[in-house]
C-alpha cells in the first residue's frame, strides 16, 4: 500500500525532504517485518525475499536487507507501487547495482600497484598508459560520470604493470567521487607506490548530473589535470605527453 501523500503544494518542498530524509534514516532500524523489504517483508510477498546466491561478495544479509529498505521508501516516495511485477525486485536491484558500483571502498589502489612492480632499467623514457575507460558516482547527486583517464610517469628503477594501473583507476573512482579528487587520488598513488616523483593524471568524463538535470547539457565534457614533479615545471614534457595523447 502506498504511503500517505502530502494533501496541498504547499507540502512539497522542505517539508516533504525533511519526510523523505527521516523516513530513509528510519528504515535501517524499523522492523523488518513491520516496514521493510529485507528478510522480514519477505515472510509477507515471496518476490521480496534475498535469495542467497545474490549477495554481493562478503556483504552480510542485514547489511543487504537495510539497504533494500532505504530504496523502498525512495521509490514509495516518488510515487512508485512498489508491490508492482516491474519494481518488486528493484530495491534489491538498486542496492546490488550500488554495492557494485562504490566497491572501490573495499580495495586499496596503492596495494594493487605494488603487487606488480618490476626492476626495469627504462632509460629515462616516459611511459604513457591512454584511454583508460572509468565510470564513478558523482558524490554531491549519486548520479554517475563516466569518461577517459591518461596516466603517465617518469620511471626510475621500476615500473608497473601496466594492467594494474587500470585496476587502480577502477578502485579510486568505484566510490562517490569528485573528478577533480579522482584525478589527484590516482596520480598520488603511481607516484607512492612505483616510487616516481614525476606523475602525470588527465582525465574527460560526461557528468549526468549535468547532462540529464540542472542545466541539462549532454554531451558536455570536463577535463582535470594533475602534473607532480616535472610535469608540473617542465613545459616541454608537458608538450610531449600532450603530443602522446593525441
Amino acid at each position: 500500500m502506498m504511503p500517505a501523500r502530502a494533501a496541498g503544494a504547499a507540502d512539497a518542498g522542505a517539508d516533504k525532504d525533511t519526510k523523505l530524509v527521516t523516513a530513509v534514516a528510519g528504515a535501517a532500524a524499523a522492523d523488518p517485518a513491520a516496514s521493510g523489504v529485507g528478510n522480514g517483508a519477505a515472510k509477507r510477498d515471496p518476490r521480496l525475499a534475498i535469495p542467497d546466491d545474490v549477495l554481493p561478495g562478503d556483504v552480510r544479509r542485514d547489511r543487504l536487507g537495510r539497504m533494500m529498505d532505504a530504496c523502498r521508501v525512495l521509490l514509495e516516495e516518488i510515487g512508485e507501487d512498489v508491490t508492482r511485477d516491474g519494481i518488486a525486485k528493484t530495491p534489491l536491484r538498486m542496492a546490488k547495482a550500488l554495492l557494485e558500483c562504490t566497491a572501490g571502498y573495499a580495495q586499496d589502489p596503492r596495494e594493487i600497484l605494488e603487487s606488480a612492480l618490476f626492476d626495469v632499467d627504462a632509460g629515462g623514457g616516459m611511459v604513457v598508459v591512454k584511454d583508460i575507460a572509468f565510470h564513478s558516482m558523482c558524490e554531491h547527486h549519486v548520479l554517475p560520470f563516466a569518461g577517459k583517464a591518461h596516466i603517465a610517469y617518469l620511471p626510475g628503477d621500476r615500473v608497473v604493470g601496466l594492467s594494474k594501473l587500470a585496476r587502480a583507476t577502477d578502485a579510486i573512482a568505484k566510490r562517490l567521487q569528485v573528478q577533480e579528487r579522482l584525478t589527484r587520488q590516482i596520480a598520488e598513488a603511481v607516484r607512492d607506490a612505483v616510487g616516481a616523483d614525476d606523475v602525470a593524471v588527465i582525465t574527460t568524463a560526461e557528468h549526468m548530473c549535468m547532462s540529464m538535470r540542472g542545466a541539462s547539457k549532454p554531451g558536455a565534457a570536463t577535463t582535470s589535470t594533475v602534473f607532480l614533479g616535472r610535469f608540473a615545471t617542465d613545459s616541454a614534457l608537458q608538450t610531449q605527453l600532450l603530443m602522446q595523447l593525441k
